[in-house]
């Protein structure tokens, strides 16, 4: 075993001169729930389109080009925008939690309507954005359907 790896590391890596010399921001924020998951036969669909977001986006970039040009910076963009997309770490959706079937996919304890013991228990049961992180608020979800799970089955 060949522990001492740093120089082929930092041939593999190259110059850290464009990296020291940028510091990259992230925009977090309540963008507009407005996309859809769909099976279409073994597919799985998204259909969600960016310019329903736009006012929000706009407003982040306005944000990060004005901290840049603060700092003595220049504001560079986000590099995925030349590809239409738009990077997300913290998906959510998809089978909305509501009062009726009409208008989501589970109740409030996870329980998919119709479909007594079915459970979903992700960030899929929101409705939409909770804003930065919603690591803790999925986790809080997961226990409480967890709690009914365990009544449902006797516990």
């Amino acid at each position: 075993r060949d522990t001492s790896l740093s120089e082929e590391v930092s041939r593999a890596l190259g110059s850290a001169r464009m990296s020291s010399a940028m510091m990259p921001m992230l925009g977090m924020g309540r963008d507009r729930p407005g996309g859809r998951l769909r099976l279409r036969g073994p597919a799985l669909e998204l259909t969600w389109d960016p310019a329903d977001s736009a006012e929000h986006f706009d407003a982040l970039e306005a944000t990060a080009r004005a901290l840049s040009g603060e700092l003595g910076g220049e504001f560079m963009g986000e590099p995925l925008a030349r590809k239409s997309r738009t990077l997300s770490v913290h998906p959510l959706g998809g089978c909305p939690m509501a009062e009726s079937p009409r208008h989501g996919v589970v109740d409030a304890w996870g329980e998919v309507h119709g479909r007594p013991g079915l459970f979903v228990a992700d960030g899929s049961v929101m409705p939409g954005p909770v804003g930065p992180n919603p690591s803790f608020t999925i986790a809080a979800l997961a226990d409480r359907f967890a709690g009914r799970m365990i009544e449902r089955a006797g516990g």
